[in-house]
C-alpha cells in the first residue's frame, strides 16, 4: 500500500525531469505535487478538507520555477490528480470554489490553463469549466467577466470549442445573467464610476481623472465587443470566425 501510494509521485519525479531536461542541457528542478498543495491542515498538520485556493497559489509557485512551461507544470500535476482517489480538479472549497474558479476570479490565465490540461481529458476539462460554485451558482466564465479577464475567457472557450461554446455562454448565476450579461454589468458601472469621477473633477478644477478608471473602461468595452462577436460568429455558425476571436 505505501508503495502504491508513493507511486505516482515517484513517476512524477521521473518523468518530469526527465521531458523538462529532454530540450535543455540544463535539468530543471523537479516538479512535484502532493496533497499539501491541496488540503486544509489541522494543528496536528492533518489535512481536514480541501483548499483550492492553495492548489492555485501552488501552481503558480511552479510556475515560477526557471523556465517551467504551463504543459510541464500540468504534467507533473497529473499524477497527483490521479492519486488523490478522487478527481481532484472538480473537488472545492466550503463554498463550491474549484481551483479554476479562483484562477479565474483572479486572472491567473497562465494557471487556468494548467488546471485546463492537466486532466488529460478534453471531456473532464469541459465539466470543470461547467462547474457553478455553490451560492451565486457562477460559472469560471461569469467570474473572468466579472474581473475582465479576456485572455481567461478565450481559454475557457477554445477548450469548449465550437460546439461547447454555447452551452457554457448560456449558463445563467443565480440572478439568470449569463457571463455576457455580466460583462454589460461591468462595463455599465465602470462608466458610471468613471463619469462620476469627471464630474467630481470637474467641480473641483481638476484636469485629469484616475487613469484605472479609464483603463477599466477601455477593457470593459473590450470584453463586450468581444462577447458579441463570439456570438455572431455562434449564430451565423461559422466557425472560422469563432476561431477568429479565440487567438490568444
Amino acid at each position: 500500500m505505501m508503495l502504491k501510494a508513493w507511486l505516482p509521485f515517484t513517476l512524477s519525479f521521473l518523468l518530469t525531469n526527465s521531458v523538462l531536461a529532454a530540450d535543455s542541457p540544463v535539468a530543471l528542478p523537479a516538479i512535484r505535487f502532493d496533497w499539501t498543495d491541496w488540503c486544509v491542515m489541522d494543528q496536528h498538520n492533518l489535512p481536514t478538507g480541501y483548499d483550492t485556493f492553495k492548489l492555485v497559489n501552488a501552481i503558480e509557485e511552479k510556475l515560477q520555477l526557471p523556465r517551467a512551461t504551463e504543459e510541464a507544470v500540468a504534467f507533473a500535476l497529473y499524477p497527483a490528480l490521479r492519486s488523490a482517489y478522487v478527481k481532484l480538479f472538480t473537488v472545492t472549497d466550503e463554498n463550491g470554489w474549484s481551483a479554476l474558479h479562483w484562477a479565474a476570479h483572479a486572472g491567473k490565465e497562465k494557471v487556468a490553463k494548467v488546471l485546463l490540461i492537466a486532466p488529460c481529458d478534453v471531456n473532464d476539462s469541459r465539466t470543470l469549466i461547467l462547474m457553478k460554485t455553490r451560492n451565486a451558482e457562477v460559472t469560471a466564465l461569469h467570474l473572468a467577466a466579472q474581473q475582465r479577464n479576456i485572455l481567461v475567457i478565450q481559454r475557457l472557450l477554445k477548450i469548449m470549442g465550437f460546439n461547447g461554446a454555447p452551452i457554457v455562454m448560456s449558463q445563467m448565476d443565480i440572478n439568470k445573467k449569463t457571463a455576457y450579461h455580466q460583462a454589460k454589468t461591468r462595463y455599465e458601472d465602470d462608466e458610471r464610476q468613471l463619469h462620476a469621477a469627471q464630474a467630481d473633477y470637474f467641480a473641483l478644477a481638476r484636469s485629469e481623472v484616475p487613469s484605472y478608471l479609464v483603463t477599466n473602461v477601455q477593457r470593459s468595452s473590450q470584453l463586450v465587443i468581444f462577447f458579441e462577436r463570439v456570438q455572431k460568429a455562434l449564430a451565423n455558425n461559422d466557425e472560422e470566425a469563432f476561431k477568429a476571436c479565440l487567438e490568444l
